[in-house]
């Protein structure tokens, strides 16, 4: 997208540069030829130079490179040669990937390249008007170096009254309302917090923020097909199938260990009941065996008290005479 993009500003640099004259005549020709070759000469240079500077073709230095060689050729688009269109552009692209890296070094943000893009190159497109424009073509009368202070000035002026004018109108917007943002709305997006325009990816974080927080996977998150967050979250969904599994798994072996545990508690018990019914069975016997000897001990007093053998002496005679 971001490429057909660009291929739509080339068609618009086209109606640009070209209707400058505003006239169909002769110059429109070489106008949008000078146009295009310093257009693909800042990509094909950027391209280059990104490649050895990070290793890899990355598509934003082609985008980038290409826009910058329009910028830098659109001052002198009608007054330069094609040879001389194309070094622009290539210059073009060589400042503006210089300029990026400055930014990044001073850390500042600038998501889609458009101040290298559109302030490096249109300076150096504005300052190559002097050194490469056909004095005829310009039509100004001036000298190489008057016209270099001509750009310059231009250049400077255009600064001050943008920038100026910028600062003042954002110093006294911020004072009404801070326009920065905060920390949280940064991080979600300000499509998001601002408008409530709801992407896959903050939809996805979304639902996976929320199985966090509440621990239940047993839904899984909504996606759609071929595309890379539907991708990533349909191996979510995968992780989340394998989870559950598990997890249902480990709830039936738990469920099962209870009820292991709760048929060991009954049979404890039920072995405790019978240990103490034994218990008091034993007692019983005991205090019998006990009231017994008491009570023998008691007969045998009374026999001796009235001169008569115990029974239990009788039934000891009687059990030796039978004997014998």
């Amino acid at each position: 997208m971001a490429m057909l993009g660009t291929m739509l500003l080339w068609l618009g640099w086209i109606g640009f540069n070209g209707g400058s004259t505003l006239a169909m005549n002769e110059q429109v020709p070489g106008i949008i030829c000078n146009t295009l070759l310093a257009g693909v000469a800042g990509m094909v240079t950027a391209l280059i130079l990104g490649w050895l500077l990070t290793g890899h073709p990355g598509v934003n230095f082609a985008i980038n490179g290409s826009l910058a060689g329009l910028v830098s050729v659109t001052a002198c688009c009608h007054a330069v040669t094609t040879p001389q269109a194309v070094l622009i552009g290539a210059i073009g692209g060589i400042v503006m990937e210089g300029f990026e890296r400055l930014l990044h070094r001073c850390k500042i943000d600038d998501a889609i390249s458009a101040v290298p893009v559109h302030l490096s190159a249109g300076i150096w497109g504005t300052v190559a008007v002097a050194f490469f424009g056909n004095p005829e073509l310009l039509g100004t009368g001036l000298s190489q170096w008057a016209q270099l202070k001509v750009q310059l000035t231009g250049v400077f002026a255009a600064f001050a009254i943008t920038f100026g004018t910028t600062y003042l109108l954002l110093r006294l917007t911020n004072w009404m309302r801070p326009i920065r943002v905060t920390a949280t709305q940064e991080d979600i997006g300000l499509n998001v917090a601002e408008h409530g325009a709801a992407t896959e990816l903050t939809t996805l974080m979304g639902e996976m923020d929320r199985h966090r927080q509440t621990g239940d996977f047993s839904q899984p998150v909504t996606f759609e097909s071929f595309t890379e967050v539907g991708q990533i979250a349909e191996q979510y969904n995968q992780v989340l199938s394998v989870i559950n599994l598990e997890r249902q798994q480990l709830l039936d072996s738990n469920r099962r260990a209870q009820v292991a545990n709760a048929d060991q508690v009954e049979a404890k018990r039920s072995i405790e009941q019978k240990l103490g019914e034994l218990a008091d069975f034993n007692d019983m016997a005991v205090d019998r065996e006990i009231r017994m000897i008491e009570l023998k001990g008691e007969v045998n007093v009374l026999s001796e008290r009235a001169g008569l053998l115990s029974p239990y002496d009788l039934q000891f005679q009687e059990a030796e005479a039978g004997q014998v």
